[in-house]
Order: C-alpha cells, then sequence, then structure tokens
C-alpha cells in the first residue's frame, strides 16, 4: 500500500495536507521481526513444538530447513525457473534477513524477463 509522502511528513496545521502525484508516494514497509520480539517468541516456541512432535531438536530442524531450502533452490536452477545468479542472491538472502526484499526483486526481474518475450 502506498502512503502520500504529505501523510508521512505532515504535522498539525490548518492547512490540510495537498494531494500527491502517485510518482511521490513511499512504499509503506513492514519491518522485519527483530530478535527478542513477539513474532520471534512465537517462532522460537512454533520451532520448539514442532521439534518435540517430530522427535528431534531444534538445531536438527532448523539444519533440515536449511537442507530442504538448498536442494529447492537446486532444483528450481535445474528446471529452469531461477538462475543460478538468483539462487544465490536467495541464499545470501536467507543468511541475513532480506529474504523477502530479494524475492520481490527477482519476482520483477522474471516478470519483466516475461513480457519482453512477448
Amino acid at each position: 500500500m502506498a502512503i502520500p509522502l504529505t501523510l508521512l511528513t505532515h504535522t498539525a496545521s490548518a492547512e490540510p495536507p495537498q494531494p500527491t502525484h502517485p510518482a511521490t508516494t513511499a512504499q509503506a514497509k513492514v519491518p522485519a521481526a527483530r530478535p527478542g520480539s513477539q513474532a520471534d517468541d512465537r517462532r522460537s516456541a512454533r520451532d520448539k513444538a514442532l521439534a518435540d512432535a517430530l522427535g528431534i531438536t531444534v538445531d536438527q530442524l532448523k539444519q533440515a530447513r536449511e537442507t530442504a531450502a538448498s536442494q529447492l533452490l537446486k532444483d528450481a536452477v535445474a528446471h529452469g525457473r531461477l538462475t543460478q545468479d538468483q539462487a544465490d542472491r536467495l541464499t545470501a538472502a536467507r543468511a541475513n534477513g532480506t529474504l523477502r526484499e530479494t524475492r520481490a526483486e527477482i519476482r520483477k526481474e522474471r516478470r519483466a524477463q516475461r513480457a519482453s518475450r512477448r
């Protein structure tokens, strides 16, 4: 959802904010969960419950997730759904916490590629 910049910077005054052109709007970003946040606590509790149900440790669960993600990326490259560069970028993004943004960039790239083939 785009939020006009005037609404983001508007302070209480007698004049209402002026409408803005769509090119001057900012995309609202949802901040990623910070360590120690409620979302992080819920994720940890969910991981613990899942690991317990599977009879494994949380570390084993995390390793299984990493292995599965790696294999899915390899399969996507092998089947031509991703380039190796895109897979490498996704792997790095998983490590540095920018997976959501990187996935969005790659989706845009893929849309542009499909559009150029038309």
